[in-house]
Order: C-alpha cells, then sequence, then structure tokens
C-alpha cells in the first residue's frame, strides 16, 4: 500500500516496522477503544464517550503530524487507533437514538460512505512522504465534531437510562427533529425498554426511579428479553464477521499484483486500483439513499450478501482456472469481477451491519453488546490481517475466495431465515423460527403448551 512505503522512507524504519505502525497500532488499540465505548457510554452518556475519542484522536494525530521520531509516533498512532475504536461503537448509536425514525437510515449510513471516501483519499499515490499532511487533514473533521458535540445535548436514550428524565429526553427529540406524535410514542417505549414506572413522568418524579443497576437485573431476569437479545447478538456478530470476510478492503491489496499476473504494468494496475475505488464509493451511496424506500433486509441479501459470495466464488474459479492452465485470464473480465467484488458490500454488507446493531439490541445493553460486536469484527480485522499474506499464490488466493464464497452463502442461508422487517423497514431476528429452531435443538417443542382445563 502507498501509505506504508510513505512511512518507511519517512520514519526510517523498516517494512515489517511500517505495517506494524499502519495496521497492528490501528486495530489492537481500536478494539480497546470499542470495548472502553461499550463499559462506559452508560455510565457518562454517549455524547461524553464521543468527546473522549474524538479527542484522543486529535491528541494522536498532532502527536503524530509534530514528532519524527518512531516510538512517540507508536503513542500517537495508539492514540488515533483508540479514537477510531471508540467512534466506531458510539457514532452508529448517537445517530440511531436522536434521527427521527424516517431519517435513521440515511443518517446511520452516511458515515459509511465518509468513511469509505476518508479510506479512497488514503490511496491517491503521492511522490513524496504527504502521509502526515494527509493524517492531519482527517483529523479537521474530527475538530468540528468535537466542537459541535460540546454545544449538543445527549441522546434520549442516554438521559432515560441515566437519570429517567423523560421530560429532558422529550426535549431533545423536539430539538433533533422529531414529530410530536413519533416523540410520544417513542418515549412511552424508551420508559417501558429502560423498565421505569409508568407514574414515574417528570423530572423531579424521575429522582424515585429504581436505580440503573436494579433496572438491568429487573431486564436480565426476563427471559422473553434474554431470549431476544440473544438473537440480535449473535445476529450483530454474524454480520460484523461476514462484513470482513468479504474482504472488500483486503481484495483491493491484491489487484495490483493479479494485474500484473494478467500482463498489465505496474502503472496499469494502480490506475485500475483508483478507478476501483471511485467505483466504490458510488456503491456506497446506494444504501444511503434507498435502505427506507427498498428495506434492509432485501439490500442485505439479494444485493449485498448473495451477489458478493457470487463474484467471490467467480474471482475464485478465475484464479484457480488461471494457476491450472498457466495462462493469464483477460484482463476486461478480471475488471468486472473486482468491480462486483468490491460494489456488492458497499451496497448493503458495509452498511446494514451499523444500522441493525443500534436498532436491534434493547436500550438497557445497547451499547455493551454493540460494542462487543465491534471489537470482534476488529478482531477479526486483524487476524485476516496475518494471515491473508499467506495467500501469495493464485493457487491459495483461488482456494481461499471459494472458501469464504461458501461461508458467505451459509451466511446468506441464516439471514434469509432468521430476518424479517417490521413496517418501518426496521430489520428484526424473526423469534417464530428462532424459537421452532431452538425447540428442535433442544429435542422438544417449547412453543406447544400443556392443555388448559377449562
Amino acid at each position: 500500500m502507498n501509505a506504508v512505503k510513505e512511512i518507511e522512507k519517512d520514519l526510517k524504519i523498516t517494512s515489517l516496522q511500517a505495517r506494524f505502525f499502519a495496521g497492528f497500532m490501528t486495530r489492537v488499540p481500536g478494539i480497546l477503544g470499542a470495548l472502553f465505548a461499550a463499559v462506559t457510554a452508560n455510565l457518562i452518556g454517549r455524547k461524553y464517550v464521543a468527546l473522549i475519542g474524538s479527542v484522543l484522536y486529535l491528541i494522536g494525530a498532532v502527536t503524530i503530524f509534530f514528532t519524527g521520531e518512531y516510538t512517540t509516533s507508536m503513542a500517537g498512532r495508539a492514540l488515533t487507533g483508540l479514537g477510531i475504536g471508540t467512534g466506531l461503537v458510539i457514532g452508529p448509536v448517537f445517530i440511531a437514538e436522536v434521527a427521527p425514525s424516517k431519517r435513521r437510515a440515511f443518517l446511520t449510513t452516511f458515515p459509511q460512505l465518509l468513511l469509505i471516501l476518508g479510506w479512497a483519499y488514503a490511496w491517491i499515490p503521492s511522490a513524496h512522504p504527504r502521509w502526515r499532511a494527509k493524517l492531519l487533514i482527517s483529523a479537521g473533521p474530527c475538530l468540528v465534531s468535537t466542537l459541535l458535540l460540546a454545544c449538543l445535548p445527549d441522546t434520549p436514550c442516554a438521559i432515560i437510562t441515566m437519570s429517567g428524565k423523560l421530560e429532558d429526553a422529550e426535549e431533545v427529540m423536539s430539538k433533533c427533529g422529531v414529530p410530536e406524535g413519533e416523540r410520544e410514542a417513542r418515549l412511552g417505549e424508551l420508559q417501558t425498554a429502560a423498565k421505569i414506572p409508568i407514574h414515574l413522568v417528570t423530572n423531579e418524579e424521575a429522582i424515585n426511579a429504581p436505580s440503573r443497576r436494579r433496572r438491568i437485573t429487573w431486564f436480565l431476569e426476563d427471559p422473553a428479553t434474554v431470549t431476544g437479545f440473544t438473537g440480535s447478538l449473535l445476529i450483530t456478530a454474524a454480520l460484523f464477521v461476514a462484513q470482513e470476510l468479504a474482504l472488500e478492503d483486503i481484495i483491493l491489496h491484491n489487484v495490483a499484483p493479479i494485474f500484473q499476473n494478467s500482463g498489465r504494468s505496474y502503472q496499469a494496475s494502480k490506475v485500475a486500483t483508483l478507478v476501483l475505488v471511485c467505483i466504490k464509493v458510488v456503491g456506497a451511496l446506494v444504501p444511503v439513499f434507498t435502505a427506507n424506500s427498498s428495506g434492509r433486509r432485501r439490500i442485505l441479501l439479494l444485493v449485498s450478501m448473495g451477489a458478493t459470495g457470487v463474484f467471490l466464488a467467480a474471482l475464485g474459479g478465475m484464479l484457480l482456472a488461471d494457476f491450472r492452465a498457466r495462462r493469464t485470464v483477460p484482463f476486461p473480465l478480471y475488471c468486472v469481477i473486482f468491480i462486483g467484488v468490491e460494489v456488492s458490500p458497499a451496497i448493503g454488507l458495509g452498511a446494514v451491519p451499523w444500522m441493525y446493531g443500534p436498532e436491534a439490541f434493547p436500550l438497557l445493553i445497547r451499547t455493551p453488546f454493540f460494542g462487543l460486536c465491534v471489537a470482534l469484527k476488529l478482531g477479526i480485522r486483524q487476524l485476516l490481517i496475518v494471515r491473508l499474506p499467506l495467500l501469495t499464490s493464485l493457487y491459495t488466493m483461488g482456494f481461499g475466495y471459494l472458501l469464504l464464497s461458501g461461508v458467505l452463502a451459509i451466511g446468506f442461508v441464516l439471514c434469509w431465515i432468521f430476518f424479517r422487517e417490521d413496517h418501518t423497514r426496521k430489520v428484526l431476528v424473526d423469534d417464530t423460527v428462532a424459537h421452532r429452531l431452538w425447540s428442535v435443538l433442544a429435542l422438544k417443542d417449547q412453543t406447544r403448551r400443556p392443555p388448559q382445563n377449562v
């Protein structure tokens, strides 16, 4: 990758140290940042966790920009990783909790588009070491968000979870443009989800509300709610694992060598990579504007998971055919397959997990379990980054892509069975199907009840 070479030249370090700096020192602190957000979001609120993550990223970026020493740069990189992990958890949750239902899909998928744009900017080749300047430029939006967060109130869900003040939560909803009818419905749902007694409706009465720990205990003692959030946890974790197994970022690293193997020059392969990134950005626009109209389930299953599996299988088959026949596959065919492999995940698999997690988890345990899923995602990415360099030949790459397409096919079937949507296009776990499957696994039908004496 171009940035790794720039870091290697600028810091005068080895290639292994540069890769450790660019990869490991971002993802592992990112896991710690995700766990930090998971633990603290219900204690101090979403707003202050987001502020802490933004400040950590700013300090890290400024430290790296103004220092030329490897050890200090490593410390700055660790701080940026902590900020990234915190933001990955708290950003989708914060947006989903303040946005009106009609705009929630747009607002929760739009950051994914910005993420791809930033990633595309990092791929721009440069003749001089400009990676520090790129990092400092990325701190600009972070500074703006920090200043805006300082002026914003916390989310209604955080207010109700921490203090039970329904009046303050309603005021925040009003400022965020939530219609009056929706405000009343959401407040009732939040009051029930937070286990706050119905008669405690004013700020003065909120001081008599049960403590947060007691309300969480009540929640965990309810078998029905535990069954529901267990399904949400498994589905969210599976979606994030599938997101990483799609290899949409990692495959781009293999575009240049595969194109060179087909007889193209190094410069042509780099241009093809940049064009592919631009097409990926266009694909990321699709869920931003269609998630509410066409639905999350359709985008995730038909357009993204299914298409990604098909294109990965085609790519693996082409590489194996190329290896066995000892000849090069036509360059245009590789281009078509690579476009499909990159665009398909960007359309749905890259965006839907960030929508589903904040929507699916119950209020009292939303950030802890969503944070665990994000930490799992980052851990899977680190594992893939470590293991995938072993796929150096056309044979191993082709076999690896075929194996991943099979895993995605299994995920497609499971999501087809377990996913449903309500009238708001919100994706939910199909409790009926899940309960029946659990009954089969338990070798008894738990859905049946003994006949009642009338």
